[in-house]
């Protein structure tokens, strides 16, 4: 499959559908769980890491897995396909992505999942935390909280990852993307934090067509997901 920007080819293996959905043709390939599981684990983390953390990595992806397929048939019913293959549910690289050590790590925890009482765990994770972790439940819009997800301090290695990072963002692509009305005059992080100290809401003032000033307030989590950001830690400035 030769897909995206810069023509990225990608071998999967397993059972496969098209299905038209204009303008776009969605290729849909059904695979064992634990295959897909094969092709997920290396997509995530880096398969030279200790196979301890690797099987770690392994159930947790697992367990994600279970959770989003069971969220989808909830939610969507009929929909064509369980999960897609972005970061939106789990990095999917197919099989050229696989390693002799992420397939052990698969193959040792083989159907083990995390649950919580009754249910399913959802078992977020993450590339850098920046330092801390953030309560789930101050991110996104859960039925309950997570007692399991609280928002504590880490082991934080400037050295792992490209932890400072800077994005310039035309301001027409984010009136597009966050839908303004109008041109954007400000933009500010308001002044309430999350318990991580994390900011939590945008404030965009946009110019309406009488030519008046209209603030819009947008959550972290959305920003983040419209603008394709690497997380929502970060401050901004109009250039």
């Amino acid at each position: 499959v030769i897909r995206g920007k810069g023509l990225k080819v990608r071998r999967y293996e397993g059972v496969f559908f098209l299905y038209r959905a204009p303008p776009h043709l969605h290729v849909i390939v059904t695979a064992p769980f634990e295959r897909y599981l094969q092709g997920v684990v290396p997509a995530e983390v880096p398969s030279s890491w200790h196979p301890e953390a690797l099987r770690a990595q392994a159930v947790a992806a697992r367990t994600y897995a279970a959770f989003q397929i069971d969220q989808t048939l909830k939610t969507w019913g009929t929909r064509v396909y369980d999960v897609d293959d972005t970061v939106f549910y789990q990095a999917y690289l197919g099989e050229g992505a696989r390693r002799e050590s992420t397939d052990e790590a698969v193959t040792a925890t083989q159907g083990e999942i995390l649950k919580y009482g009754a249910d399913l765990a959802i078992t977020f994770f993450h590339a850098d935390s920046g330092g801390i972790t953030e309560s789930a439940n101050a991110v996104w819009d859960l039925p309950e909280e997570l007692p399991y997800c609280t928002g504590k301090k880490e082991v934080y290695d400037l050295s792992l990852v490209k932890s400072d990072w800077e994005v310039l963002i035309p301001l027409e692509k984010v009136q597009k993307r966050l839908k303004l009305s109008g041109p954007i005059q400000s933009a500010r992080i308001a002044d309430e934090l999350a318990p991580s100290g994390r900011p939590q809401t945008l404030v965009l003032t946009e110019t309406a067509a009488d030519g008046s000033l209209h603030e819009r307030r947008y959550e972290m989590s959305k920003v983040q997901t419209q603008l394709f950001l690497r997380s929502g830690y970060f401050s901004v400035q109009l250039e």
